[in-house]
């Protein structure tokens, strides 16, 4: 079916469109090194042992390959950070590339479950029934003769791409909406290639200066929550105890009621000389321990009138022992604080502290349930569960600042970027997740810019709003972002009835909080707890005002999102405005389709403003790109060029925006400093 051949010299590149893999050391970018780059063509494949090969010859060669051919690859990311470190290639060409990885992420919109399995090997057995032996993966080395394992290896890897990009252009052929899709994706691929090469300043004193006070804040949480919780847990404490105790003292009477037993038995067959027929069907060939087992020697020496009822008894003791284990005795400090990191215990804790409160238990301790519970007590909300809400977010804060100076290295942080993360879209990324940063919890601080830059920073103000007026219509909200006005104060002067500017700043943010949690389908209960975390009270039945009043102010926005999630269920998909696809699976009960339409309403919306963002990041692709956390770009560029930079940041966003959004205005808030922050320094 296909040739190849491994060669110690760079081959002439044939005509049409090539495939190209890499096999390395290991994972590291920045550690390992590249041993293979092999290209193949629909039959041919070149396996190139580069280590034979002046490096300065293979960058000349791959340059020229990505520059005059069109290169289907596997996951771009990897393979073009490990060419650009070992070889200092410059980006591929703009529409150079056809990512086997990304076409199936766009082509699959998070199907099902396992809708992130884009690995090469199951798309390899997806459209071609061909199995890849994934055990040669690992086996390549900086220096030794290639096998002929690994070099069959390493041309299948790329000639199976020709046939995998062959069926996803018909698949693709057949919802062309999702051809823009794909595009928007290799353009946007630049921009995370550019950020991963670049990685980002990290100040490790700075994050050394936080990190103890977050360590000083969760001391002085743990120190009162477990004055307030370790009373929960000691009558528990000395119930398990009880109980163990009251197991214990049970099998203790069956010991002694079976040795009793069987004392009973021997006295009345000792001088029976039948019972050692009886003794032999019950013991002869039994196991005592691994290397005890009875013989007959040992029975007839239980018939001794002076010993054998001790050695008998000895053995039924083992007996019983081994087929009935002794059960434990916990060893409990009864008095000992809770261990908060003890699920099992918070657990029991909270769940006393629900039961005296009036309201049902829990079934686990996530920070999500955590927070389902606010707004029910006063007490509870302010004593246990935004203490203990807080408590966890410090300890996520200090786990993310080892994994910040774990993956530093000589003050850059390299994070590995995933370009389709999530079904909506976005983006994601690992090692560690600067997504998963909060936002005001000082870690921007510790991100700065290299000497003689700054770090722009420029951030889609509102942009899912934006993109609710502007695909809905809604005139409302349309008339709010065309004049310029508060949408949270007017959204809530609706709500309670009240003129704009008698609007307080606590229901501003109860607007605030309505207009955004609206468009991920928020519930009444969901609301009342987000608001309790920021310290406001409302009722359920408030709640549920709030909510109505808000689908009776902006009517038409509302009715598309139920259009939407009613579409996600009749026809198993939703659309963002340039036609990126989310799947769905048929729901089997109420609460799953419940839960397709909820997605479905706010999929139109999230992933529009992922598309947005993957436009503006391939467009700003060379001006200094090193983060993308969620609708926010922070770029590093020139000090003597920040003010002008910023202006054409902006200004690109900004018209990136209004092209998908048609027309409609959207507002890109820029900040410059020195380090990643909230406000310029």
């Amino acid at each position: 079916m296909w040739s190849y051949a491994l060669v110690e010299t760079l081959p002439e590149l044939p005509p049409g469109i090539l495939s190209l893999d890499i096999e390395t050391t290991g994972l590291d970018y920045h550690r390992d090194s590249v041993v293979v780059i092999t290209v193949a063509s629909p039959e041919q494949a070149w396996v190139v042992d580069c280590r034979r090969i002046p490096r300065g010859a293979v960058a000349s060669w791959l340059h020229r390959l990505f520059r005059e051919r069109k290169v289907i690859i596997h996951n771009t990311l990897f393979d073009v950070a490990f060419l650009a470190t070992a070889y200092g290639i410059a980006e591929p060409a703009a529409g150079s590339i056809w990512d086997t990885k990304l076409v199936e992420a766009v082509l699959e919109g998070g199907r099902d479950e396992g809708w992130r399995d884009f690995s090469l090997r199951h798309l390899s057995e997806k459209y071609l029934g061909l199995s890849l032996d994934k055990m040669w993966q690992s086996s390549f080395a900086a220096d030794g003769d290639l096998s002929e394992e690994q070099v069959r290896y390493a041309a299948y890897d790329a000639l199976v791409l020709h046939g995998i990009q062959r069926e996803q252009g018909r698949r693709l052929r057949s919802t062309p909406s999702l051809l823009r899709v794909v595009a928007l994706e290799h353009h946007a691929v630049r921009g995370f290639w550019e950020m991963q090469r670049r990685g980002v300043g990290v100040d490790l004193a700075v994050l050394e200066q936080e990190r103890q006070r977050w360590e000083r804040e969760a001391s002085a949480l743990r120190q009162r929550l477990q004055g307030r919780l370790t009373r929960r847990i000691i009558g528990a404490r000395e119930a398990k105890l009880a109980e163990a105790e009251e197991r214990l003292r049970f099998w203790n009477e069956a010991l002694e009621a079976e040795l009793a037993r069987h004392e009973s038995v021997w006295r009345a067959g000792v001088a029976d000389p039948s019972w050692v027929e009886s003794l032999r069907r019950d013991w002869l060939g039994y196991q005592v321990t691994e290397k005890v087992t009875v013989d007959d020697a040992e029975i007839l020496s239980w018939l001794d009138p002076e010993r054998g009822l001790r050695r008998y008894l000895q053995r039924v003791g083992q007996r019983f022992r081994r087929e009935n284990p002794r059960p434990p005795r916990p060893r409990v400090d009864i008095l000992a604080p809770i261990n908060l990191l003890s699920a099992q215990q918070l657990l029991e804790a909270l769940n006393a502290e629900l039961q005296e409160a009036g309201i049902p238990p829990i079934a686990n301790t996530e920070a999500k349930v955590l927070r389902g519970l606010l707004g029910m007590d006063e007490d509870l909300d302010s004593n246990v569960l935004r203490p203990l809400l807080r408590y966890k977010e410090l300890e996520k804060l200090l786990d993310f600042a080892e994994q910040i100076r774990e993956h530093t290295r000589e003050g850059r942080l390299y994070p590995d970027w995933q370009p389709i993360g999530a079904a909506t879209g976005r983006a994601s990324c690992r090692n560690p997740n600067v997504m998963a940063q909060p936002k005001a919890a000082g870690f921007r601080r510790a991100f700065v810019a290299r000497d003689g830059h700054v770090l722009v920073t420029a951030d889609y103000s509102q942009i899912e709003l934006r993109i609710m007026a502007a695909l809905s219509g809604d005139p409302e909200m349309t008339r709010a972002f065309i004049d310029g006005l508060d949408l949270h104060r007017l959204t809530a002067s609706r709500i309670f009835g009240i003129a704009e500017e008698e609007v307080t700043e606590k229901q501003r943010k109860i607007g605030k909080q309505v207009n955004f949690g609206t468009l991920y389908g928020m519930g009444p209960r969901r609301l009342v707890a987000e608001l309790a975390a920021q310290g406001i009270r409302i009722s359920l039945e408030d709640a549920q005002a709030a909510l109505d009043g808000w689908r009776r102010t902006f009517s038409v926005a509302a009715a598309l999102i139920r259009e939407w999630g009613e579409k996600a269920l009749r026809d198993g998909y939703v659309e963002t405005a340039l036609g990126r696809r989310r799947n769905f699976v048929d729901p089997s009960d109420s609460f799953e389709a419940a839960a397709v339409a909820r997605r479905g309403g706010n999929l139109p919306i999230q992933g529009t403003a992922a598309d947005i963002m993957k436009l503006a990041m391939g467009e700003q692709a060379g001006m200094g790109l090193v983060l993308q956390v969620h609708d926010e770009l922070v770029i590093e560029v020139p000090e003597e060029n920040a003010e002008e930079a910023a202006e054409r940041i902006r200004e690109t966003m900004r018209r990136c925006a209004e092209e998908v959004l048609g027309g409609f205005p959207v507002q890109v808030d820029v900040t410059v400093g020195r380090t990643w922050a909230e406000e310029s320094e």
